[in-house]
């Protein structure tokens, strides 16, 4: 039963939150899928005797505090609060619906999915030239070409376990989007992909100046765009939302020492479409993609978001990916270890200059590291 919900909650993630997520204008399928696997863990577990583990039920306690601890802080309204909250929770409890339902796949299944994610890159390949001439993909934003041919193929290469042509090639399709972010992720998977069983042999200092060295020509090829958001975007007459939201970031970390100053109030959707009191104060709120009639660029990086819950939430976050990395290094079959190490690298730096954790583009990268963990659980049992 849970491998036939997981792979209908897969499919229609691919097609409906994912491939025409823009064009159709379901701006909710997302959350609504989520909620739907969140009420399917509620029903397996009410008929079932396995329990919660301690890391998911500190993950519930620590969400609620930061609910009430919002509520009561009162930088902005409830309705945004909750607003917000939905989508702040969302990657997580897709990870941890998956860790705790531990979904196990049948040849059927397996090939279902794999013949949706084949018919969606030829449906990709037929729009790609409208794509470039746009600069827009299906009616949205050309960072969800990137963000589909990612998440294809790492589930192309979690559910076949073996490397061929064929995800790098669907990987590669992401290159017409064109964005820095996408070279970074790009060159470090074909990196490690090439690798392969050599990878755990590797020094990891090998691995991690060979990183260094991608992120270094890779800026250089990119440098105009960098110079923009991290250096003059710094300019406080001349600024860019960006840069000046990664500084006030630290402000609001210091300011609203230690849990932050609570949800929907900083560098995040619900920020500006119920405008937060934070762009006032903290003289934001006239930078050009930042105003009250202009707020769409105040969602336009992850990192500084965190600020919203304080230096304890920045531990938090990066503690759950440490977790996460130390699960994945400890796995047996060396191309989870591949595709687990590739998820992270995405997380991380998609994180930088993207909210996509938080959007549709990034629950199945949660997903995956979900299976990830479980696998690590199968290996020591």
């Amino acid at each position: 039963m849970i491998g036939n919900f997981y792979t209908i909650f897969i499919i229609l993630f691919i097609l409906l939150g994912l491939l025409f997520y823009d064009c159709l204008g379901i701006q909710l399928i997302d959350e609504l899928l989520v909620a739907i696997l969140a009420l399917f863990t509620l029903l397996v577990r009410l008929n079932s005797d396995k329990k919660l583990s301690k890391e998911m039920g500190a993950f519930i306690v620590i969400s609620l505090f930061y609910l009430i601890y919002s509520i009561i802080l009162k930088i902005t309204s409830p309705i945004a609060i909750l607003y917000d909250f939905q989508q702040q929770v969302k990657p997580f409890v897709v990870f941890y619906c998956t860790s705790y339902l531990n979904p196990q796949f049948n040849k059927r299944q397996i090939k279902v999915i794999s013949i949706t994610c084949i018919i969606t890159v030829i449906i990709t390949i037929c729009v790609i030239p409208q794509t470039v001439v746009s600069i827009s993909f299906m009616g949205g934003h050309i960072t969800s070409l990137a963000s589909l041919t990612m998440a294809l193929f790492c589930i192309l290469y979690y559910l076949n376990q073996r490397r061929s042509l064929l995800p790098v090639s669907i990987l590669s399709l992401g290159l017409f989007s064109m964005r820095a972010k996408f070279f970074v992720t790009y060159a470090f998977s074909i990196l490690l992909f090439s690798l392969h069983k050599r990878i755990k042999l590797f020094n990891i200092r090998i691995l991690v100046m060979s990183g260094i060295l991608i992120f270094i020509l890779i800026n250089y090829v990119i440098w105009d765009k960098f110079n923009l958001y991290f250096i003059q975007g710094t300019e406080e007459d001349s600024g860019v939302a960006r840069p000046l939201f990664y500084i006030t970031s630290f402000k609001i970390l210091i300011d609203y020492f230690p849990f932050g100053s609570g949800l929907a109030s900083f560098a995040n959707n619900a920020s500006g479409i119920f405008y937060s009191p934070l762009y006032y104060k903290y003289d934001l709120w006239q930078v050009w993609g930042c105003t009250p009639a202009y707020p769409d660029f105040v969602a336009d990086a992850f990192y500084p978001n965190l600020a919203q819950f304080g230096i304890v939430g920045v531990l938090l976050f990066f503690y759950f990916l440490y977790k996460r990395y130390n699960e994945i290094t400890r796995l047996k079959n060396v191309d989870r270890y591949i595709l687990g190490l590739i998820v992270l690298i995405t997380i991380l730096f998609e994180s930088v200059a993207d909210t996509m954790i938080l959007s549709n583009r990034g629950v199945l990268f949660f997903l995956i590291l979900g299976m990830l963990r479980n696998d690590l659980l199968k290996d020591n049992s």
